[in-house]
Formats: structure tokens, sequence, C-alpha cells
């Protein structure tokens, strides 16, 4: 609008000065070349004017465009919706299960993300989690809410995070393994404490990009199940890079660790902690978790180690990986000869970054033969083979 009036003002002055009676006849020429000089005057004279009319309205402008954005309340600046597809098609090799050597397609998560902008300082984001239920065969959708919260950036270095949130240690380990769509990370695995949880966390940025602290107080029952009891659980999280100042190769090194205490409904205490040590960079990355809990007086512990390795820098080579995965967790370190172990090997293609592909063979083995085949005898194994599909849009 405001442009639009500065060309109708700079038009009209344009008119004013051709709008000067044009003389031909040569009986007005002397009469003309005396009159140049104070037409000249003139027309200078009434531009300056038409400028200061044009500033005024200007100024005029802007405080109305002030007063109009007090009053009335903004939308949303931006909404951005985006997603992720978990999908695999597998084979049972050591026939465990209903059937010998079944096959299966399987469509195993959907994520359905919205983000947005309030203001300056205020975001949110809200993510549905769909996936099979599974429960006697039944392939039925089950749609519930895995993260709903908002953040408010208190400072350039602060940050409020409250709803349902993520778990920052979860969160974190899994941003370090990269291949959730592949296999879960340890704490999620065995089911150590929830991916999200209803509640509200505070995060800090150390100096220098050095590392980051969350502290976070939430229901305990996680984002699946409502708050039953008067408990709820504490959490810290605390993420370094200890030489991020020091020699280029050994900047990337991360060392975090985290501690998770609350009570059950019954009372009984729980208690979780643990720590990681991650090394990131453009070829390789590896990585290494150990994890542990306690409830009451059942105490269990966990170690993971897990990479990834480019096998070249190529336009096309470095589009491969090989990615691997070694878990082995006591669930009572009371009772012996109770150990499970989880081994997971890949080779990994990224077609386009919006893209994932992983053929991969895991192994699930134990002490005892615990793993049931389709005969109704027992085993002390269990293997896949499948192909995996991660994607992004």
């Amino acid at each position: 609008m405001r442009h639009l009036l500065l060309l109708v003002l700079v038009f009209t002055a344009v008119l004013a000065v051709h709008a000067q009676p044009q003389r031909t006849d040569s009986v007005f020429t002397a009469a003309l070349v005396q009159e140049q000089g104070t037409a000249s005057g003139d027309v200078e004279a009434e531009l300056d004017r038409l400028k200061r009319q044009v500033g005024a309205l200007s100024a005029q402008l802007d405080t109305l465009t002030k007063m109009q954005e007090g009053a009335a309340p903004r939308r949303v600046d931006r909404i951005d919706v985006s997603g992720t597809v978990f999908a695999n098609y597998g084979w049972n090799y050591s026939g465990t299960g209903a059937a010998k050597n079944d096959t299966r397609f399987l469509v195993d998560r959907l994520y359905l993300t919205v983000r947005g902008k309030l203001s300056e300082t205020l975001r949110f984001r809200g993510t549905t989690d769909i996936y099979a239920s599974g429960v006697d065969a039944d392939l039925s959708p089950v749609v519930i809410l895995k993260y709903a919260y908002l953040d408010w950036t208190v400072a350039s270095w602060l940050m409020v995070r409250g709803g349902v949130i993520p778990t920052a240690w979860s969160a974190h380990v899994n941003a370090a393994w990269g291949y959730r769509g592949v296999a879960k990370v340890l704490t999620d695995l065995e089911k150590m404490q929830p991916a999200a949880d209803v509640g509200l966390s505070l995060r800090a940025e150390l100096r220098e990009g050095l590392g980051h602290v969350v502290v976070g107080v939430q229901n305990g029952a996680g984002y699946r199940q409502l708050e039953a009891d008067r408990f709820k659980d504490v959490s810290a999280h605390l993420v370094l890079r200890p030489l991020r100042k020091g020699p280029t190769a050994l900047q990337p090194i991360q060392v975090s660790g985290h501690v998770y205490d609350g009570r059950h409904p019954n009372e009984d205490r729980r208690t979780r902690w643990g720590g990681m040590l991650y090394y990131p960079s453009s070829m390789f990355s590896v990585g290494a978790n150990y994890d542990a809990r306690r409830d009451s007086t059942v105490a269990g512990a966990g170690v993971s180690v897990f990479g990834e390795l480019k096998l070249g820098r190529g336009a096309v080579l470095q589009r491969f990986s090989v990615v691997g995965r070694w878990v082995a967790y006591d669930p009572d370190t009371a009772v012996s000869n109770n150990v499970r172990r989880y081994v997971v090997m890949g080779l990994a293609y990224k077609p386009t970054s919006k893209m994932t592909l992983v053929v991969n063979t895991r192994r699930a083995t134990q002490h005892t033969a615990s793993f049931e085949r389709y005969d109704g005898t027992f085993t002390h194994y269990q293997g896949r083979v499948a192909l995996h599909a991660i994607v992004f849009f």
C-alpha cells in the first residue's frame, strides 16, 4: 500500500511538470526563454513540497502498521508437516514362531509431525505414532500421541519444554545410533524407561559449545498411560564435548550420562542411570553405552556397542555404509546364566537424503532354550534376515 501511494504521488508530480502549455509559435520563443528559469524554480519547489508530503504520509503509515500489529493477534508464522516411515520385509530362519521359516512384509511405524512457530520465543511440536497392534496377529493400526510440547526460548542458552516430551537420554542415544528403524537402543529394547512422558524440562547450553544439560520432572508412567499415583520422576542428563577446543581430530568426542529416579505406583523405588562415549566423523561413527536399573531390590545392567563405516568418499561409495550393533543385558544381576545378547549387522544404502535401505541380519541368544519353535520345541536363539526401509518426507 505504501509503495503504491508513493508511486501515485511521483506520477502526479511528473504530470504537473508536463502540464505546462507548449508554445510552438516563434513569437513566443524569446518569452519562453525568459520564463524558463522561473518555471524551473517553480517545479523544484513543487517537487520539494511533494517530497515532504510523501515523507509525512510514510511516517503515518509506519505508525498505523505498528498499531495494527499490536492490536491484532498474529497467526502461526509457519507450519511444517513431516513424517517418518519404518517398513521391512523379513525372513525368520530360526523357525521360532507359529510357522516354519515365516516371511513377512510389515509397515512397522508411521510418525506424522507438525511443527510451528508461534513467536520469536515460542515453538510447538506434535507427533503421532501409528503402528500395527500386533495383538493376536492383528495388524489393525493403533494411533497414539507420542510428542506434544511447547518450547519457550527464555534466553539464547536456556529453553523450557513442557507437554508430552521426549525422554532426553533415549533421544540422545537414538540420535547417536541413527538407525532406530532397524534396531532399538538398549533402554527401548529392554523397556528400562519410556521414550516419552508428560512433564516439564529445562535445557541449558554450556559456553563455547562444550555441551548441554537437561533436567526434568515427569509423571513416570510414560506417554501410553495416564498418571495413576501421586509420585513424580525426576531426571538429569549431561552431554559434554571436553575436547571442543583441542586437536581437530578429537573435537567431536562426546561424553554423556544420565540419572533417572522415581517410584512405582506401589511405592517401590525405581532408579535408572548410565553413560555413553561417542565419536562421530565424516567417514565413520562409533559409540558405546552402559545402562543400569534398580527396581526395589532387583538390579539389572547392560552394555551396547554400535557404529557405522562408510565404504568410500566417491559419489557412489559414500552412499553405502556398514552398520552394526551389539547388546548384552542382564535383567537380574543376582541370577546367573540369564544374560540376553543381540547382534545386528547390515549394509545400508542411501539413494537420497530422504530414504535409507538396510539389508541386515539379527540374532538374539539366551543361555537357556527359551525361544519356542513352530513345532513346540525350544531353542536358545532366534534369527532373522530383513530388508528395512526408512523414509522421511
